[in-house]
């Protein structure tokens, strides 16, 4: 079952009533609200009336604020646009992206070109790079080789409506090269050596055999002055003394000096020519023990003249010839005082890495005493192989000495043959430093069996150049 509860309907007239109420409670807030807006409005505007009509019957007074904001305002009437860099406003702009300074001589040069209007041609130094049509906005990346300085590219660009050309400046500065010092025009030999012999007195098979070794020292020092790119002058001094280790062989002891002054051409008529002149002294304790001086005594002494030629056929090929003329002077004697005449041919060449070479010498002499004149031939060759830092060689070498008179005493005209074989090994060190082993085997025969002997030596030698 559902249940209704009905509510009475009202009379007309409380309707009624109750609407007009309701219209009086509108008309009222509108009254007052019209009230509350517009009151200070009235009163502002009533002040405001007063103010204009009291300002009528005063004069104007300025304020000093509105009076200096006025004052800038004309000042900001006055200001004028700053002018724009033209550069700015270019059709064409072109921007070196590469770095100004380098240093290697080869890279690229990298830029960018930019226009208002599409790119028609770029070239740089003349040669045309790619475009892609329509663009207004490429990079480019060209390679360069540099030379030392400044180097300058021309790049050239062309658009619809304009075409510049700008250079673009790169500076290469090359690191700098330490130059080396050039080395003091001396040139400066050393030799320590240790002589093992097995007869160091020479004496013949009939005789007896006396072994000893002896220490021996040469110095060679040389001074060169040039006189042009191809002319030295040179001065030269050596030195070679050897010492007895058994000292009851001092007598056997020689010191020998050389000088000299040398003139060089390395280019003479195709050829490398040199002349000079020197003196050799010689000196030995022999006389020395027979005068009572303990010291060495000068034996003899001579002066030299000679002039040579090397010629060379490629670059491992050579062939040297050598004219000397020396003037002797014996103190002691005067018998073998006069000249002796020199003359050499030799040459030299390398082949499959091995080394050869081989060599004439003839020497004659015109003494005072014409007993003691002689001519000897020597003929000699040798062969080198170079392995790593050793040098392996092997030299022969061997002479006819003959006089030309009979000599008082023995009744013959001597003559001597003289062979002599060497295995050499040497090793280098380093490039100044040399170390030299040597085996010589002698052997001289003569119809003057007084002169005739055989000897064996081992020499050890220290090498250093400078």
């Amino acid at each position: 079952m559902v249940l209704k509860f009905l509510a009475p309907e009202p009379s007309r007239n409380i309707l009624s009533c109750l609407n007009l109420q309701k219209i009086l409670k509108r008309f009222l807030f509108l009254k007052w609200f019209l009230c509350l807006v517009l009151l200070p409005t009235v009163s502002v505007w009533a002040q405001i009336k007063d103010e204009e009509d009291s300002s009528s019957n005063n004069p104007v007074q300025e304020n000093p604020a509105i009076s200096e904001s006025l004052e800038g305002l004309q000042d900001l009437s006055t200001l004028q646009q700053e002018d724009v860099d033209p550069e700015k406003l270019k059709e064409i702009q072109i921007i070196r992206l590469s770095p100004g300074i380098v240093k290697k001589p080869e890279g690229q040069l990298r830029f960018q070109v930019s226009a208002f209007s599409p790119i028609l041609a770029v070239k740089v130094n003349g040669y045309a790079q790619m475009i892609r049509p329509g663009l207004d906005f490429m990079e480019y990346e060209v390679p360069y080789q540099l030379l030392p300085g400044d180097n300058t590219f021309e790049i050239f660009v062309q658009t619809r409506d304009a075409e510049i050309r700008q250079p673009i400046l790169l500076t290469y500065n090359p690191p700098q090269i330490i130059q080396p010092r050039e080395p003091l025009p001396v040139d400066l030999v050393l030799i320590l050596g240790q002589v093992q012999s097995d007869n160091m007195l020479l004496v013949p098979e009939s005789s007896t055999k006396r072994s000893a070794s002896k220490n021996e020292l040469l110095l060679s020092l040389s001074y060169h002055f040039p006189l042009g790119k191809i002319q030295k002058l040179f001065f030269k001094g050596l030195l070679k003394i050897d010492r007895q280790q058994d000292r009851s062989l001092a007598s056997q002891e020689i010191l020998f000096r050389q000088f000299g002054l040398d003139y060089q051409d390395r280019d003479l008529w195709g050829v490398s020519f040199t002349s000079g002149l020197g003196q050799n002294v010689i000196s030995s304790k022999s006389d020395a023990a027979s005068s009572g001086s303990e010291g060495f005594v000068k034996t003899s002494e001579s002066l030299f003249l000679f002039g040579s030629a090397e010629n060379k056929f490629g670059k491992s090929t050579s062939l040297h010839t050598k004219l000397q003329l020396e003037m002797q002077n014996k103190v002691t004697t005067d018998s073998e005082d006069g000249t002796l005449n020199h003359f050499y041919l030799d040459g030299k060449t390398t082949l499959f890495g091995i080394r050869f070479n081989g060599g004439l010498q003839n020497s004659s002499s015109a003494f005072k005493e014409t007993v003691k004149n002689y001519q000897t031939s020597v003929f000699k060759m040798g062969i080198q192989y170079p392995w790593e830092s050793w040098i392996f060689g092997f030299q022969f070498r061997t002479s006819d000495q003959k006089y030309k008179e009979l000599d008082p005493a023995s009744q013959i005209i001597p003559q001597h043959k003289q062979d002599l074989i060497s295995l050499q090994s040497k090793y280098s060190f380093t490039k100044t430093m040399i170390g030299d082993l040597t085996l010589n085997q002698t052997k001289k025969a003569s119809n003057d069996a007084s002169k005739a002997y055989q000897e064996s030596q081992l020499a050890l030698q220290l090498i250093m150049v400078y």
